[in-house]
C-alpha cells in the first residue's frame, strides 16, 4: 500500500529532481532493440491521476524486476528514477517533453489508487487531413473500417512480412488510409467482420505514402483492438446502428458465398482471317484458325516472374542478401525479390490460307501448346536476361538466344538453343506496278 508521502505529478517532473516519487498506472509496454544498441529494452507508457502520460524505458538488466513489479492496468508508486529530455525525435509515444529511465536503485510499491480509465487520447480525422496533427507523436484513433484488402506477403530486406491495407472513417465521413504489418495484419486476417464494426488503433504513426496520408503501426509499439469496449467505441457503434454509413465491408470468413465465373462463349464469336486482322482498329475479341509455322527465336522464349504475383520482373545488378541468386525488382509487389521462376513468352509465327502473323503466347496458353511449363525446360541459368552487350561476350557454346538481334550483330554465330528452330529470315516483298 502507498504511504502518506507526497507524490509528484508527471507534469511537474524535472531533470534536476533526482528523488521524485510518482504514482502512475502502466497502460502499455513493449520490447524493442534500438538501432544504436545491441541489447533489448523494455519500453513503457505511464499515466498519472490527471491523465498526463510519459514514456519510460528500462534496460535488459532491470527488465525482469520491472516486469514482476509493474503490470499493465495496475497502479504503482515508483521512486528513484532518472528524468531526461526527449528532444524532437520521431515516433514518440507521448507528447511529454521528458522521459523516465528505470535504474537499478528504482523502488516499486503498490498503490491504493483506483481508476479504470485507459487514458485514451483520440486524434481528430480532420486535423490529420489538414496537417494540424504532430506527425512525431504516436496517436490513438478509432473508426469504422471498410475497403479491406486481402493480406499480402511482402519481402522486406530479404524477409517475408504480411501486410493489409484498408480505410477507416469517423461519424462525419472523414476517412483515412491504413496499412498494418506483421502480427497486426494477422489479426485482421483472422477477424470475422460484422456490420457496424469499430476498430481502435493505439500508438499509431502518421506517414505519407504516394502523396496520401496513411496511418500505420509503429513497429511493435502499437495496439490494435478489433472489439473495443471503451465508452467511445460503444457510443460510436450505437450511433452507427441508428444511422448507418454506406460502407461496403469485405467478410473474408464467409465461405458460403457463391462465386460465379463468367466465361466467354467462343462459339458465339466469328472466325477472322489473318489478312483481315490488319484492318481492325479497335480492341475486340476475335478468333482465328491457324497453324504454327515457326517460333521466332529473335526474342527470349520466357521471362522471370515473381512467384508471389507472377508479374514480370526486372533484373537488378548484384545478388540477393542471403543467396547467390540475382536480385530482381517486382513492380507489382514494390520490392526486390530473388524468388522468381521462368514463365513462357513465346513469339510464334502463325499462318492460314490468307497470310501470316505473329502471336505472343504467355504461360497458360503456351503451356497447353508445348505440353509442359517453362520451368521444366529451364536449365537453371539466370543469364537469359543479359543485355545485348553482355551477350556479345558469351562463347558460341551458349545455349540461349540473343535477347534482340541487331543489324550490327549479323556476323555473330548462331546462339540458338538446340531445342529451338533457327530464326526464319523475313523478306519484305514490294509490289510492282503492271502496265
Amino acid at each position: 500500500m502507498s504511504t502518506n508521502k507526497s507524490v509528484t505529478l508527471l507534469n511537474n517532473l524535472k531533470p534536476r529532481l533526482t528523488k521524485s516519487r510518482v504514482q502512475v498506472k502502466l497502460i502499455h509496454s513493449w520490447k524493442q532493440t534500438p538501432p544504436y544498441a545491441n541489447d533489448q529494452t523494455l519500453e513503457m507508457v505511464f499515466a498519472d491521476e490527471t491523465g498526463v502520460k510519459i514514456h519510460a524505458s528500462c534496460s535488459r538488466s532491470h527488465m525482469f524486476r520491472t516486469e514482476r513489479n509493474l503490470r499493465i492496468g495496475e497502479w504503482a508508486v515508483i521512486e528513484n528514477f532518472k528524468v531526461s529530455g526527449v528532444g524532437k525525435g520521431k515516433f514518440r509515444p507521448t507528447n511529454n517533453q521528458y522521459k523516465m529511465t528505470i535504474t537499478g536503485v528504482s523502488v516499486y510499491s503498490k498503490s491504493d489508487h483506483q481508476d479504470d480509465s485507459i487514458f485514451l487520447t483520440l486524434a481528430d480525422y480532420e486535423n490529420i487531413l489538414k496537417g494540424l496533427q504532430d506527425v512525431n507523436i504516436l496517436i490513438d484513433i478509432i473508426g469504422q473500417p471498410y475497403d479491406i484488402s486481402d493480406v499480402q506477403i511482402i519481402q522486406i530486406k530479404g524477409e517475408d512480412r504480411k501486410r493489409v491495407q484498408f480505410r477507416m472513417r469517423d461519424l462525419s465521413g472523414n476517412d483515412l488510409a491504413f496499412c498494418l504489418w506483421g502480427s497486426y495484419a494477422e489479426q485482421v486476417e483472422n477477424a470475422v467482420l460484422e456490420s457496424n464494426e469499430v476498430w481502435l488503433l493505439r500508438f499509431a504513426k502518421i506517414n505519407t505514402f504516394r502523396g496520401e496520408i496513411q496511418i500505420t503501426n509503429a513497429f511493435d509499439a502499437s495496439i490494435l483492438d478489433l472489439n473495443p469496449t471503451v465508452a467511445e467505441a460503444v457510443e460510436m457503434r450505437k450511433r452507427l446502428e441508428d444511422n448507418p454509413l454506406p460502407l461496403a465491408l469485405a467478410n473474408k470468413k464467409d465461405e458460403k458465398r457463391e462465386i460465379i465465373n463468367i466465361v466467354d462463349d467462343w462459339n458465339d464469336i466469328g472466325i477472322t482471317m489473318i489478312s483481315e486482322l490488319a484492318n481492325d482498329t479497335e480492341l475486340e475479341k476475335t478468333k482465328i484458325i491457324c497453324s504454327v509455322k515457326a517460333i521466332d527465336t529473335d526474342w527470349n522464349w520466357f521471362f522471370f516472374g515473381c512467384k508471389r504475383c507472377w508479374n514480370g520482373t526486372t533484373r537488378i545488378t548484384g545478388k540477393g542478401n542471403k543467396t547467390d541468386k540475382p536480385l530482381f525488382h517486382c513492380p507489382k509487389c514494390h520490392c526486390n525479390v530473388t524468388n522468381v521462376e521462368p514463365r513462357f513468352k513465346l513469339h510464334m509465327i502463325a499462318e492460314d490460307d490468307t497470310g501470316t502473323c505473329k502471336l505472343m503466347m504467355l504461360e497458360s496458353v503456351a503451356k497447353s501448346i508445348v505440353g509442359c511449363a517453362a520451368v521444366d525446360l529451364w536449365d537453371g541459368s539466370y543469364e537469359e536476361v543479359l543485355s545485348i552487350k553482355e551477350n556479345t561476350q558469351l562463347s558460341s557454346d551458349c545455349s540461349t538466344p540473343l535477347s534482340k538481334r541487331k543489324d550490327d550483330d549479323a556476323n555473330l554465330p548462331e546462339m540458338n538453343s538446340t531445342s529451338k528452330k533457327i530464326c526464319l529470315i523475313q523478306i519484305k516483298l514490294e509490289k510492282t506496278k503492271t502496265d
